[in-house]
């Protein structure tokens, strides 16, 4: 066996090298490639969780512990093979879009069977539970209530979904496994292994070694300035966090809490101006206020979230004993400065812009060249297997949990349940401002979940914002509120991409990872309420009152820490934790009298002796203030904003709306529920076909109307003229064949009708700025993506070749989403 890990974990790691820096593969190509060679791995015991043996060492393994090894023999080759079996079918796929034979849907079942056992050996039962009460939820649609209700699907339509399309197990979670999260893995263990890790350690020691916690509040730091250029929680987990996590590790934190706090330190640095990566680009052309007022305006709300996550940090070294090193570190490290050289190449290609995946190849390769450069970091044919091993065992957890939450994001995006967020935010709030802030968080993490943070933003900025605008939020306010939720959405379990990727690094279980990224990213939960309704925290406001306001709420978001921690100047007791945490609550929101309450409730908790078992505080005192701050929090609290409920414009769409069956039926009989076809959720098919839905829903209460994810154009025809779809949005030319049995369609599909137009389509046609191309018919030969199989683009992208005297056979077409 330990012959086959080494050779599968080196096969592992010359494909992802292959697939980043020579020549990439699509997502139905690397994705299962990428999930085979992980699995392989997880099942045969690296990288999964193991049961804590009692008793002699040498007894031999329990009957369970057989069975666990047996049947991972097993599911080992069935991996391979379903996996296997997309890989070689993915051309075949694009021909036969929305009509799945018997053997597609059979392995669509074993490979959804297999990633939920997987994770369960990887991740423990909570991940699982989430995934299978999602599976219940798409079955038992028509028999939910209100807006949890959609039409129900069956086994064949999910696993279409969740298998054969990249919205599911192939999905964008999957891919940042795919794509990145293993290469910098290895980028670590090479790295480490060369004396990287021993040099960073030797050097925060110098740096600040002395102060409490000092190695992970310089690691906070680090992965801040990091994750602001990089744009992605995730890869910047996986670039900073292999050599911080150790550090911490080291330096006395549990590994769940030194990955929790690498996850949220990540997160955090696409909030942080500058750059605050590719996301707040987007923000700034989208509401149409310049980048720079964009930045300047997250400036003190950057400032609160990495002041309440230092705060946390030294909180936290106390209550374990930490203390700061009261010697120098002499480890000599000038002979092992040019390890430093291939981190430098990672953040210089980043902020270039360069691709993760592209800069974590050269930082592998730059990093083996600089530990074979001298005899004293090279290393030994032993460790290069180490090295192999290391990186697949760090990369499997990560590789499960992403599959897994796949499930979950395609349940979600197939059901449309995230989608009719701006109808339910209204309706439920009653126009109460502080709960449709509280509802849009609540869905913003839901539709956050497994997206990039750009892809989440599009979604949730046509989606959330326009609700809290007609709530009277300040334009600019309501869309960096759904910007901060969905960024934090990367450390919100079940679905926490950042919290996983670094549990993967740190070797704890993912989801405490993740539940404690999230308490100490608690100031991202909070800080968003603060600027909504203290506009002088987006520096708008006289001087005065945007520095009473800041000096208030960097008082809050450090008894917030407090409060999530337990500790100030001492251990905290239940009672004075529920005392900070209020007091916090009472500190968001602007205002003399809220603002004295919640200073009350902060002296109650930090002036007192530092001794655990003594409290200047009269227990009748003490209960006294807990009522007092508890009652200023529930009177002070802002209560409704504006009622208005405005009616919202439903933009014009691309293409053409059709429909023509007749819709499904709730249990009941009272409701009925029709689906409308969008397209993948990379694209603005999905988003504005949730509009539709959302304006159909309200205008015909009879109905309930749900925006579906699919293939596109192509596929949505043939599902209503199939009875899978009751509406669907096609580009005309699409229709234009269906009509008359032509391109795509071998028969006529002369049932169909067009509902409206929406809007006239564009073809952009774009290749990069060195490419030698001039014109289409220069493509001969070229790899060119025409679109997702299933599309009207695709479609379009051969009349267009057509045009210009080419077909598929003169080129490499590459059938990519609009996320790839």
């Amino acid at each position: 066996m330990a012959v086959l890990i080494a050779v599968v974990s080196s096969a592992a790691a010359a494909f992802h090298m292959y697939a980043a820096g020579i020549s990439p593969f699509t997502a139905l190509e690397q994705r299962p490639v990428h999930l085979a060679l992980m699995s392989v791995l997880g099942f045969l015991g690296v990288g999964v969780q193991r049961r804590i043996r009692t008793g002699e060492e040498d007894e031999g393994p329990t009957l369970g512990e057989r069975i666990s090894q047996g049947t991972g023999w097993l599911f080992a080759v069935m991996s391979v093979i379903a996996c296997a079996y997309i890989f070689l079918e993915n051309q075949e796929l694009v021909a036969r879009s929305g009509s799945p034979t018997q053997m597609d849907l059979i392995m669509g079942a074993i490979t959804i069977l297999l990633v939920m056992e997987l994770a369960r050996r990887a991740t423990g039962w909570g991940l699982i539970t989430v995934c299978m009460l999602a599976l219940l939820y798409a079955f038992a649609g028509p028999y939910l209530p209100g807006f949890l209700a959609h039409r129900g699907y069956g086994v064949t339509r999910l696993i279409e979904h969740l298998y054969l399309s990249t919205e599911g197990v192939w999905g964008i979670p999957l891919g940042v496994s795919a794509d990145f999260v293993y290469l910098f893995v290895l980028f670590g263990a090479v790295l480490d292994t060369a004396g990287g890790g021993a040099l960073l350690i030797a050097m925060a020691n110098r740096i600040a070694g002395r102060t409490r916690g000092g190695p992970a509040k310089t690691a906070a730091v680090a992965s801040a300035f990091m994750g602001s250029l990089s744009g992605s929680a995730v890869a910047n987990v996986v670039t900073t966090g292999t050599f911080t996590i150790p550090l911490m590790k080291r330096a006395g934190f549990r590994p769940f809490f030194a990955g929790a706090i690498e996850a949220a330190a990540s997160t955090g640095g696409q909030l942080m101006p500058p750059v605050m990566g590719a996301g707040a680009f987007i923000l700034a052309t989208w509401t149409n206020i310049p980048y720079l007022e964009v930045a300047v305006a997250a400036i003190i709300p950057s400032i609160l979230y990495y002041s309440a996550l230092l705060a946390a940090i030294h909180f936290r070294a106390a209550r374990m004993g930490i203390e700061p090193s009261g010697e120098q570190d002499k480890e000599p490290i000038v002979d092992r400065l040019h390890l430093l050289l291939p981190l430098a190449i990672i953040v210089v290609l980043l902020g270039m812009g360069r691709s993760p995946m592209r800069a974590a190849f050269w930082g592998v390769l730059s990093a083996a060249v600089m530990a074979i450069a001298r005899p004293a970091t090279r290393p030994s044919l032993p460790q290069l297997r180490d090295i192999m091993e290391r990186a697949g065992r760090g990369a499997v957890q990560v590789a499960a949990a992403c599959a897994a939450a796949g499930i979950v994001v395609g349940v979600a995006s197939l059901t449309g349940i995230g989608l009719r967020m701006s109808e339910l935010i209204i309706t439920l709030s009653g126009g109460n401002l502080f709960g449709a802030l509280i509802l849009t968080g609540l869905g913003s993490i839901v539709l956050g979940m497994g997206l990039p943070t750009t892809a989440a933003y599009v979604v949730l900025a046509a989606l959330g914002a326009p609700a809290l605008v007609q709530l009277g939020v300040d334009l600019l306010a309501a869309h960096l509120f759904i910007f901060y939720f969905g960024c934090i959405s990367n450390v919100t379990p079940p679905v926490s991409l950042a919290a996983f990727a670094a549990a993967g690094i740190s070797g704890a279980p993912p989801i405490r990872t993740a539940l404690y990224a999230a308490m100490l990213a608690g100031a991202g939960f909070v800080v968003p309420f603060m600027f909504v309704y203290g506009p002088e925290l987006l520096l708008d406001g006289a001087p005065i009152a945007i520095l009473l306001a800041t000096t208030t709420a960097l008082i809050g978001v450090t008894s917030l820490a407090a409060g999530g921690v337990g500790f100030a100047r001492a251990r905290l007791e239940g009672w004075e934790r529920v005392v900070a945490l209020l007091s916090a609550g009472l500190l968001v929101y602007p205002g003399l009298a809220s603002d004295l309450a919640g200073l009350a409730g902060v002296a109650l908790v930090f002036f007192r002796s530092e001794d655990d078992a003594v409290a200047r505080w009269t227990k009748w005192a003490g209960a006294t203030l807990v009522a007092g701050v508890a009652a200023g929090f529930f009177v002070l609290t802002p209560a409704a904003g504006p009622s208005s409920n405005a009616n919202a414009v439903v933009p014009q769409q691309d293409g053409i709306m059709a429909g023509g069956v007749t819709p499904a039926r709730s249990g009941g009989g009272s409701q009925e529920f029709l689906s409308l076809g969008t397209a993948g959720t990379g694209g603005i098919y999905y988003p504005l076909g949730g509009a539709i839905a959302s304006r159909l829903s309200i205008a015909d209460a009879a109905r309930q109307y749900t925006a579906e994810v699919s293939g596109g154009s192509v596929e949505n025809v043939n599902r209503v003229a199939s009875g899978q779809m009751d509406l669907a949005m096609a580009i005309a030319s699409t229709m234009y064949q269906a009509q008359r049995g032509e391109g795509d369609f071998a028969n006529a599909l002369s049932e169909l009708r067009a509902i409206a137009p929406l809007y006239a389509n564009v073809t952009h046609i774009l290749v990069p700025a060195s490419s030698p191309a001039q014109s289409v018919s220069d493509f001969r030969g070229m790899r060119v993506s025409v679109g997702a199989a299933g599309s009207g683009t695709e479609q379009l992208a051969r009349h267009v070749l057509a045009a210009h005297g080419l077909t598929y056979e003169d080129l490499n077409p590459q059938y990519l989403s609009f996320a790839e």
